[in-house]
């Protein structure tokens, strides 16, 4: 059994540069392009179980990539949304450490921690551990997809690795269209 995690292709928050968390925004033409090239890249990992964020621009990637690897269910799984940003969602991602008084960076970016009514990264942690146990009772013998989000996406890749949220935080930045092995 292997899990591996997409980053949904550029949506159009993405593009403008916002902070978009639980916005529903959809996919841009050149996300919908990256979302096929992943696609052609996943072709030989024999995935057969393709899970999705509920939010457009990952259930638009995941049935690009269905698509392609001609799956054809896609199961919705909440516990693949995106971190609630809370008051800094919509702000442009140059400001978003400005939001909290206690931050971490990673290659790219500043991670604001205590931003007022956002998800915790320990509660992201939380999430994510408990879907990939979830995944990994459900299909032993199979190779799953999930498409999710960027910083959801380094919980899982926290998780999987057995690290703390702290260093999932601290590590690689995901851009739009990566693939990852997470198991």
């Amino acid at each position: 059994m292997s899990i591996y995690f997409v980053r949904h292709g550029q949506d159009e928050d993405n593009a403008a540069g916002l902070l978009n968390g639980r916005r529903d925004d959809d996919l841009t033409d050149y996300g919908r392009q990256k979302a096929l090239e992943t696609a052609r890249k996943l072709k030989e990992q024999g995935i057969k179980t393709i899970y999705s964020s509920p939010l457009k621009r990952a259930q638009q990637t995941a049935h690009i990539i269905a698509g392609e690897l001609r799956v054809n269910r896609i199961m919705i799984e909440p516990h693949l949304t995106e971190r609630d940003f809370g008051v800094a969602t919509g702000y442009p991602v140059a400001e978003m450490a400005k939001f909290a008084s206690q931050t971490l960076s990673d290659n790219k970016f500043t991670y604001p921690l205590d931003t007022p009514q956002a998800e915790t990264f320990p509660k992201a942690y939380q999430r994510a551990a408990a879907l990939l146990e979830k995944i990994k009772q459900q299909y032993p013998e199979q190779n799953v997809l999930l498409v999710s989000h960027g910083e959801f996406g380094k919980m899982l890749r926290a998780a999987a690795q057995g690290i703390s949220w702290q260093d999932g935080v601290k590590s690689p930045y995901i851009e739009n269209g990566e693939i990852i092995k997470l198991l």
